[in-house]
């Protein structure tokens, strides 16, 4: 839900542009409804998901019983602060607000690696082989860390195989095999990460590219596991090579069909845009 105004501000932060008063307004307004309408309705979707009928309708139906989500949240949130075992941040309902905190979850995650036992390098073997793509390996199985973390921490109920719940890599590396894999394997994916992303994305002060990495960091980053720097670095800079090639290439021959004031500048001999933008000396 947030995803494209993320993407807007962090393209309007990176250009140095600034905000009108109209545009905060209208930032703050779009914002009130997502918390107040969009919500609920995403939550309740989340429930319906795997009740039988058809996708659409029940998205459909689910507009008239915003209320009854509303409410039905407010209910579960007020039984989770008497749960032991709901992970809280806050000493009080602050509502969505829980969702942009990974502290408590990670606390319970890693206290199960302190007081059980560690979990061992499967999911980093998992992630690693989930880079072969589907059509070279069509029975690849599927593998939900995050609902094996959530009932490892007591979280989920025994039948619930689907749920996804969010835990930092951080949690999740400690969880292999403590100090060992925290000082040892998170730096060597990172290290590996990060020399993928100044390849591929350059200097976001000269090229518009890193911004996609920044922005699927904004919302993955902190709450996707150690699966999102592995992916970052096998199949979102390949795929951000080929936005960059369609959108300087591709996309300026479709406005030139479309638009004719610029199929006349293109006609009149104007430069091809370049991937990154040269420095002056």
């Amino acid at each position: 839900m947030l995803a494209s105004l993320v993407a807007w501000l962090i393209a309007v932060a990176a250009s140095g542009g600034r905000l009108s008063l109209r545009q905060i307004a209208f930032i703050l307004v779009a914002g009130a409804g997502i918390v107040y309408f969009l919500v609920p309705y995403a939550q309740g979707g989340r429930v319906d998901r795997a009740t039988p009928g058809n996708q659409i309708d029940k998205a459909i139906t689910n507009l008239s019983r915003i209320d009854e989500f509303r409410a039905q949240m407010a209910s579960e949130a007020a039984d989770a602060e008497h749960q032991p075992n709901e992970p809280l941040f806050y000493d009080a309902k602050v509502g969505f607000l829980e969702r942009f905190q990974m502290i408590s979850w990670d606390d319970a995650l890693i206290e199960t690696a302190v007081n059980q036992s560690k979990l061992g390098y499967t999911p980093l073997v998992t992630y690693i082989y989930n880079v072969v793509p589907h059509f070279l390996w069509p029975d690849k199985p599927v593998t939900i860390w995050g609902n094996f973390y959530a009932h490892r921490i007591g979280l989920l109920a025994d039948d619930d195989l689907f749920t996804g719940v969010s835990f930092s890599p951080v949690a999740e590396v400690f969880l292999m095999d403590g100090w060992n894999s925290l000082f040892f394997v998170s730096p060597f994916v990172y290290i590996i990460v990060f020399a993928v992303i100044d390849s591929v994305g350059g200097d976001v002060r000269y090229s518009p590219w890193g911004l996609f990495f920044t922005m699927i960091s904004s919302h993955n980053a902190n709450e996707g596991v150690l699966a999102t720097p592995i992916t970052m670095a096998t199949f979102l800079a390949p795929l951000l090579i080929g936005l960059a090639y369609f959108t300087v290439y591709v996309l300026p021959l479709i406005g030139a069909l479309l638009l004719p004031r610029s199929r006349a500048a293109i006609m009149q001999g104007r430069t091809q845009p370049r991937l990154v933008r040269e420095t002056q000396s």
